[in-house]
């Protein structure tokens, strides 16, 4: 029996040691290094399907996407890209949650 679809197939037997977070041993892995593999692209597949999703879910425009990606890459706060008004302004500056973003970019 196999997790996932098509191509981003991976045993059980694989599987099942991560999801309970027991050690992997010999036993486990009929072909450690082809499983390695397959694991890798299924989660590579699983990170782009839900991807996908999230831009169906929750499409964004290109001002809120750069506003996110100035948090990533510069960690700076600049509610400017996404609202003009003054207490929204105030507000997002001081959220803890995009603090808290900011700050571990820095890290």
């Amino acid at each position: 029996m196999s997790s996932g679809r098509g191509a981003f197939a991976v045993s059980d037997e694989v599987l099942k040691p991560l999801l309970e977070k027991k050690p992997i041993t010999p036993q486990s892995l009929v072909k450690p290094h082809e499983e390695g593999k397959l694991i890798k692209k299924w989660a590579s597949g699983m990170i782009e399907e839900l991807h996908e999703a999230l831009r169906v879910l929750l499409p964004l425009k290109k001002d809120e996407l750069d506003f996110i990606l100035q948090i990533c890459k510069s960690s700076e706060i600049t509610p400017e890209l996404i609202t003009a008004e003054k207490p929204l302004l105030d507000i997002i500056r001081v959220h803890p949650g995009l603090l808290w973003a900011a700050k571990e970019r820095t890290l």
